[in-house]
């Protein structure tokens, strides 16, 4: 079995890569289970309300009306990023306003939930802005380091061993400048 790894190493390239889907594949069915849960624990709670006779704070229904009467999911208000809950407010305005294109009012609205989704996807996007900058220098180190690794292994072969080794250089420079941008990223968050 040693000599099957020393031969071909090259296949934990491709079988790192394809955890990194499989990881986010995994993560997301876990944020899926956990509000699973956590809408569980409201409906558990509105049963202890309704059983004593009592009426439910109204946070507590506000936590389960996060998606539409037509299943649709929509933005919680407040929730991670404040323009969310002015795209919630603008959605619901464009239903009130019906499903006339001509109408004045619905093409206000239309135009408010657009401008007010936009808004809220550039915030997200500004709040990912450090996590996205560490994925790139950690993918960058690690083809750097994979480079190398292959420039040591074929050094017998002194042409291709030259040629991985410069191209572990260039991708390890590239490593170093987006370590520098995550750093500064981390350091100084967009706001």
């Amino acid at each position: 079995m040693t000599h099957f790894w020393a031969d071909h190493w090259w296949l934990l390239i491709p079988l790192g890569a394809f955890t990194i889907p499989l990881a986010g594949i995994a993560l997301g069915g876990f944020a899926i289970w956990q509000d699973h849960r956590s809408r569980n624990r409201v409906l558990d709670t509105l049963k202890v309300y309704a059983q004593q006779g009592k009426e439910p704070p109204p946070e507590l229904l506000d936590a389960l009306r996060d998606q539409g009467d037509d299943g649709r999911w929509k933005p919680r208000r407040g929730w991670a990023y404040p323009e969310a809950g002015a795209a919630a407010d603008a959605a619901e305005a464009v239903g009130r306003a019906g499903s006339s294109w001509t109408n004045p009012e619905t093409i206000r609205a239309r135009a408010e939930y657009h401008t007010a989704r936009a808004a809220a996807r550039s915030a997200r996007w500004r709040q990912r802005e450090p996590i996205r900058r560490w994925n790139n220098a950690i993918f960058l180190a690690v083809g750097a380091g994979a480079l190398y690794f292959a420039s040591q292994h074929y050094a017998a072969d002194h042409v291709l061993s030259d040629r991985l080794y410069v191209g572990a250089v260039i991708v390890g420079a590239l490593a170093a400048a987006a370590v520098l941008a995550a750093v500064l990223a981390s350091l100084f968050r967009p706001q």
